[in-house]
């Protein structure tokens, strides 16, 4: 299947927005040490090379980028969200090796290219189904329990007095990732012969790239200070009154006391 340039243009554009954010996350993580960040600076580099692979690359090592880049997003929640207590964790190892070693499979077997390449011999649907379905509930899985974490997060610090702006990023970043879990389900749509792969393409790189990563590198980044006196409109609310160390002490307090998600670690 030919692609457009526009659409080239647009997958390059994609790969530096990605590459760029893992930079700055990187930064992040080392200038208030928080090494729980690394996972998030590993998803956005990796994520960067599966969806526009530099020609120096071999073909081998882009697709092992592509299979650890989920494992990179769960190791970033575990250590962010349920750091030191108990979680559907080994479970959602266990789901990706298991939908990994499927796909592998099948792609081995039938050399599937997802959209690009339907199977034309009819005995092979029922397979590239299986395989669609396979790659697509490998984002779904990750992306769900990142969504959930995020929201059960929030739904304990917005009862906290912290500032605003702590308790609205977690709602930005649950809502982002909620959205790239819908656009993980529509990927399942590959399976119709007939699907516009390239509009598909083109929304996918919009709403993968620039909201997701939009919101990610707000969030845990750069949160701007324009943003932040918006949202921290009280006077006891505003960051130059409450140091970052004593907002993370008074969460965490709080929940050690309610241990409701854990003592993560938050970042201002």
């Amino acid at each position: 299947m030919l692609i457009p340039f526009y659409l080239i243009t647009l997958l390059d554009l994609s790969f530096y927005i990605l590459l760029l954010t893992g930079v700055v996350i990187f930064i992040r993580m080392i200038q208030k040490k928080m090494i729980n960040l690394l996972g998030l600076v590993l998803f956005f580099i990796l994520y960067a090379i599966q969806t526009n692979p530099p020609t120096f690359l071999p073909e081998y090592l882009v697709f092992t980028f592509a299979y650890i880049t989920p494992f990179s997003l769960v190791f970033f929640i575990k250590f962010t969200f349920y750091r030191n207590r108990k979680s559907t964790f080994p479970f959602i190892i266990a789901s990706l090796v298991v939908l990994i070693i499927l796909e592998i499979l099948l792609k081995l077997s039938f050399q599937f290219q997802p959209g690009f390449a339907y199977p034309s011999n009819p005995n092979e649907l029922p397979f590239f189904i299986i395989y669609i379905v396979v790659r697509s509930l490998q984002w779904l899985v990750v992306m769900v329990w990142y969504s959930i974490s995020v929201f059960r997060s929030y739904s304990v610090f917005r009862k906290i007095d912290i500032p605003a702006w702590l308790k609205v990023r977690y709602l930005l970043v649950g809502i982002s990732t909620l959205i790239f879990s819908i656009d993980t389900s529509l990927s399942i749509l590959l399976i119709i012969n007939d699907f516009n792969v390239i509009l598909f393409l083109i929304y996918a790189s919009i709403v993968d790239v620039l909201l997701f990563t939009a919101v990610n590198v707000v969030a845990w980044a750069i949160p701007f200070k324009a943003l932040i006196q918006f949202f921290n409109r009280e006077p006891r609310e505003t960051l130059e009154d409450v140091k970052e160390i004593e907002v993370l002490e008074k969460v965490k307090s709080e929940l050690k006391r309610d241990n409701p998600i854990g003592n993560s670690k938050l970042n201002g």
